[in-house]
């Protein structure tokens, strides 16, 4: 009665809210100070929306503020709504009414207006949560729905957005996947979302758009279009605004993790699972869902993924995987954390899945992602006993509402319960008991009964455990040892030494064991030995990893029979990450490294080679890009081993890519290829593009041919792209026609190209023509350099030059090879300069390959002998560390860097190469400037 009037009198008399009703209210809350100080904050923002709240509302409002405060500054600005939900609070709230709702307003940014959608949701969520009007099944039930519909609307918004930027894709089929808590439709009340991306037809490209001129531009692979659509949404729901975020968004469980493509096709996700798919994965994937996109698509791929999870033979061994999966989640345990470590809801969850895992190929009911059910039918199938289900399922749902308590109060993302006094015994009062102690006291009764369940199904005795791979190595003895031969981060050596122990003691069959305690040390052993203990340590890790997740000897088998192979792997390791990447992503490139690498190789025998991909049943492009990587991988293991020079590399690079292209284009008519850049010079690099344009043999040809070799070669395969290709230097740049006659090039060149695209035509060359079309090209080349040549100033370059180093070179402590003064770009256009002014008197000079360019200006007496050995030796140096750069994975040289000691041996003059690379180009650049005055 008191506070019936109360409230009248606030509403008549427009008296500021009494705090003795505000107290009274509070009182019977879990929390009354914390309840009282957000009511208060209500009232006084908002005094005629608090007076009218009836009992029953005021009654809601105090439970809600005393489980949650970080609503508190939506439910000020949005008073209206708030009043709207505490009248509703248990209309219903579906998959259809929520859909209908979510319409974007004119007026509202998408990201705004999702981010209000979910609060007036998750508002609802919680009040009825606080009240007791919904348990947590409820609970996580419905805010399982609203990350749905919210993911829904994001993938609307963002694909109509990006296929107005880049056209319609060729089969506009997504599904976005759920997995973890969302895809077990058990959201947390501050989860992350994991998703992944599927997509259809892994080629064909986006029918790009119409610019105001007329032209067909921004035309895109399907694989670039869905990576956008994936990274675009992912952006939207993440991005933090003075709203916060809609969504956390994790792409962490997609293949390869933070490496892998942000989206794949069905067939990719196929190959990955069938080749390397984890146990880890295998788990994640239990509880994988459509939640957005294409329905057919969605379902495609759980069949898919089917019979990679759950496996037709009772796969025992997955309980000993998931053990040593959770002992690495446990090494950041916290007493106080109820998710992870003893009794938590981690291990209740591992326990159910790895029963699911072990027997549900044979058992379809198992095949359940909801772990209550999933412990229902485990016990129905007398997997588990009664009681164990009792446990469990009680416990599971004690421990996700603890969880959800601890995480309303300021909506962050934890499970660790507060050790302050106060926050405990409103905690207490949240989940039932009376005082701290009794509640501290039963959740401790409850974990230890959840722990003995678990260590029934997972505690192994020592004998089974076996010993430690690497226990022979003492981490103090090592660091000593370390730190006296100057390793540059002893710490992160032993890491890599603890995970490869690790990774070994994972090998499952008894084979392997045996094969991996006699390999594995002495890959170790010459590991840290070798030139760059960090390096090789680290992709041994990774290769054990892979080596114990592929659960087969083969590998191990390989070494065993081969030792020497340890050691050439390991000068790999040591060397370059670029391509150890390579010979760890299968088999057979381990294969071809064992069996020795041939020095040289014609073109014609690469091109057959090359050409075997087009009889094979096998996707072209993926052979194409493994034919790509094997021999990519069998230049640079020569050029480490010091068998073959920088120019052989470059030289034999080249021939790769000209084979790959002759392979490309065979059984194409009307058309042929020229390369420029790079390739036009033979001067191909590690992991280079390709410069090219096509050329049509006369004026009605057709791109239809050059679109067809585009996507074989720049296809997403399980082997990746076989060459990113780059068409900007073909007539009229990215906006011209992708195929035009040789007629009409020449007209081009002769009457309107720049004064760069003239340069770049000296490097051009056709690589996959006809003899005569050849001859008919280099022709049409030399008319431009005889015609244009004479007409460019030595102005003309150092504008040029100026302005390229403007727009590219970025301030660095360390020089740019190619662009600073002095670098590569230096010394190609002051021999490009050359070769131009003197294409009339010394026609021989007009050759694409620099090092070769330079030989004939010393020859033709236009730069003077020492200064063209000068030239010609700092080139071929920068070439070298641009190499070497490319191999180890690094963009710039950093101080400490070790290229200096792996380029020595490329020179005999050791005292050049010791020489500051600064001083060399300064050299260069005053030797420039001079010949170009």
């Amino acid at each position: 009665m008191a506070r019936g009037f109360g409230i009248f009198l606030t509403r008549v008399c427009g008296m500021s809210a009494p705090k003795k009703l505000i107290k009274d209210y509070a009182a019977d809350t879990p929390d009354p100070a914390r309840s009282v100080n957000s009511l208060d904050a209500f009232a006084r923002s908002c005094p005629g929306h608090f007076s009218a709240l009836t009992h029953k509302e005021l009654q809601g409002a105090a439970f809600l503020f005393a489980y949650t405060q970080f609503l508190l500054a939506y439910v000020i600005k949005h008073p209206d709504v708030f009043l709207e939900i505490l009248k509703n609070v248990d209309s219903p709230m579906n998959k259809s009414l929520l859909r209908d709702e979510l319409n974007v307003s004119a007026s509202d940014s998408i990201g705004a207006y999702l981010r209000k959608f979910k609060k007036k949701y998750l508002l609802k969520i919680s009040l009825r949560f606080a009240e007791g009007r919904a348990d947590i099944k409820e609970s996580m039930s419905q805010l399982s729905l609203l990350a749905d519909v919210i993911s829904e609307a994001a993938l609307r918004h963002t694909v109509t957005g990006l296929c107005a930027i880049y056209g319609s894709p060729q089969s506009d089929k997504l599904s976005v996947i759920a997995l973890g808590k969302l895809g077990a439709s058990e959201l947390n009340y501050s989860s992350d979302i994991d998703l992944m991306f599927v997509y259809d037809c892994p080629e064909g490209q986006t029918t790009g758009v119409v610019s105001p001129n007329g032209m067909r531009i921004n035309r895109i692979t399907n694989h670039e279009f869905y990576c956008k659509v994936a990274e675009s949404m992912s952006k939207l729901l993440s991005e933090n605004t003075a709203e916060g975020f809609v969504y956390r968004v994790d792409l962490r469980l997609r293949p390869q993790g933070g490496k892998g493509e942000l989206a794949l096709p069905l067939s990719g996700y196929e190959q990955y699972y069938e080749s390397w798919g984890r146990e880890w994965e295998r788990l994640a994937l239990i509880r994988a869902r459509l939640i957005a996109g294409d329905e057919r698509l969605g379902r495609d791929f759980l069949d898919m993924i089917r019979p990679f999870v759950y496996r037709k033979y009772i796969d025992i061994r997955s309980i000993g995987e998931i053990k040593q999966l959770k002992r690495k989640i446990d090494t950041t345990f916290n007493k106080h954390d109820i998710k992870k470590g003893y009794g938590g809801i981690r291990e209740i969850e591992f326990f159910a899945q790895a029963l699911q895992l072990v027997y549900g190929g044979q058992e379809p009911l198992l095949r359940e992602k909801d772990l209550v059910l999933a412990l229902h039918r485990l016990s129905q199938k007398n997997l588990i006993g009664c009681d164990d289900f009792s446990v469990l399922s009680e416990h599971y749902l004690y421990l996700r509402r603890l969880e959800q308590c601890i995480q309303m109060v300021n909506d962050i993302q934890t499970h660790t319960l507060s050790t302050e006094q106060g926050a405990l015994e409103s905690m207490a009062k949240k989940m039932g008991t009376p005082n701290s102690k009794r509640f501290l006291d039963g959740l401790h009764i409850r974990r230890t009964a959840v722990n003995r369940i678990y260590n029934s199904l997972f505690e192994h005795s020592k004998e089974e455990r076996g010993d430690s791979l690497l226990d022979t190595y003492s981490e103090d003895t090592l660091t000593a040892e370390l730190m006296e031969r100057q390793v540059k981060n002893p710490g992160k050596v032993l890491y890599y030494l603890r995970k490869i122990k690790e990774s070994a003691n994972s090998f499952q069959t008894l084979a392997m064991r045996r094969l991996q305690g006699a390999i594995i040390p002495e890959f170790a052993a010459q590991a840290l030995n070798s030139s760059d203990p960090e390096m090789a340590l680290g992709n041994l890790q990774r290769f054990t990893e892979i080596v114990a997740t592929a659960g087969s000897a083969s590998y191990l088998e390989l070494f065993s029979a081969n030792r020497g192979l340890i050691g050439a792997l390991n000068s790999v390791f040591s060397k370059s990450p670029y391509l150890s990447s390579i010979l760890m992503g299968s088999i057979r490139y381990i294969d071809m490294l064992a069996g020795g690498t041939p020095i040289r190789k014609t073109l014609r025998a690469m091109a057959d080679e090359s050409g075997l991909v087009l009889k094979s049943k096998d996707s072209c492009a993926e052979l194409l890009s493994r034919f790509r990587k094997m021999e990519e991988l069998r230049l640079g293991i020569l050029y480490l081993n010091r068998r073959i020079g920088i120019i052989n590399l470059m030289k034999g690079l080249s021939k790769v890519a000209e084979a790959v292209l002759m392979t490309a284009l065979s059984g194409e008519q009307g058309i042929y290829i020229a390369a420029f850049g790079k390739l036009g010079g033979r001067e191909m690099t590690i992991n280079s593009d390709l410069d090219i344009i096509f050329i049509g043999e006369d004026e009605t040809s057709v791109p239809l041919s050059a679109e067809r070799v585009l996507r074989l070669l720049s296809s997403y395969t399980k082997e990746g792209y076989t060459y990113k290709i780059d068409m900007r230097l073909r007539t009229d740049g990215s906006k011209g026609m992708l195929v035009n006659s040789l007629d009409g090039i020449r007209d081009y060149y002769l009457n309107n190209a720049r004064i760069w695209e003239v340069q770049a035509l000296l490097k051009a060359r056709p690589v996959a023509a006809p003899v005569q079309a050849r001859r008919r090209f280099m022709a049409m080349a030399k008319e431009v350099f005889r015609e244009r040549g004479q007409h460019i100033t030595p102005d003309d370059i150092i504008t040029m030059r100026g302005r390229i180093k403007k727009e590219r070179l970025t301030a660095a402590n360390t020089p740019d090879i190619k662009l600073s003064p002095g670098g590569v770009e230096d010394i190609e256009f002051l021999v490009q300069y050359l070769q131009l002014k003197h294409a009339r008197t010394h026609p021989s000079v007009l050759v694409q390959n620099t090092a070769a360019a330079l030989g004939r200006l010393i020859k033709s007496g236009i730069i003077e002998r020492p200064d063209g050995k000068k030239l010609l030796n700092d080139y071929l140096l920068y070439r070298v560390i641009e190499t070497f750069l490319r191999l180890r994975g690094e963009k710039t040289i950093t101080a400490g860097s070790g290229i200096f000691e792996l380029i020595a041996a490329d020179f005999t003059d050791k005292q050049y190469v010791k020489s500051t690379l600064e001083q060399s180009m300064q050299e260069t650049a005053s030797m420039v400037a001079r010949l170009l005055r």
